[in-house]
């Protein structure tokens, strides 16, 4: 297997993928981890929005629960080895996010800005891989979060000691 070629679009790939690349990150606080047991509707929002993964918070009365379910996208993330690597690692970096959340207002979560603030983050890590995936949020953007979200700096993703030494090698 080539690192650019496709790569099985399979729930057991994908664990088998998890233990050899983030072997150290928060799987504790995820419930699902899936490709083939992804919602419709939200395989239709990746797909509308082109991403390769989601990853939803989970909540009870309002507030985070600490617990994430991780979709991935089959038409897109498997597209081969290393699109896997840096979208796992993306929605990893979620998963953390919403950990440290964890009992805060649900609420929070939905703004926009906070939602972007989030994605600045785990789109730095994915770029810190060497993913090519590039965000678009401006200067300013980046600024005004800094400023006005008080998480700001706690949602990097080098808060998270999972994040270190991470680098792709495949196959594993």
């Amino acid at each position: 297997m080539n690192a650019k070629d496709p790569v099985p679009a399979t729930d057991k790939f994908l664990s088998d993928a998890q233990k050899a690349w983030y072997k150290d990150a928060p799987m504790d606080k995820v419930r699902a981890f899936t490709v083939e047991n992804v919602p419709a509707d939200a395989q239709l929002a990746m797909d509308k929005a082109g991403a390769a993964g989601a990853t939803r918070f989970l909540s009870s009365s309002g507030k985070l629960t600490g617990y994430s379910n991780v979709y991935f996208n089959k038409n897109l993330a498997f597209s081969s080895a290393k699109q896997l690597f840096f979208t796992m690692g993306h929605e990893l970096v979620h998963v953390s996010q919403y950990a440290a959340l964890a009992g805060q207002s649900a609420e929070m979560v939905r703004a926009l800005d906070f939602r972007n603030m989030l994605d600045y983050h785990a789109y730095s890590y994915q770029n810190s891989l060497g993913g090519t995936s590039l965000n678009s949020f401006t200067r300013s953007e980046i600024l005004n979060w800094s400023n006005t979200i008080t998480q700001f700096n706690s949602m990097g993703y080098l808060k998270f000691p999972w994040t270190f030494n991470h680098s792709f090698r495949f196959p594993f």
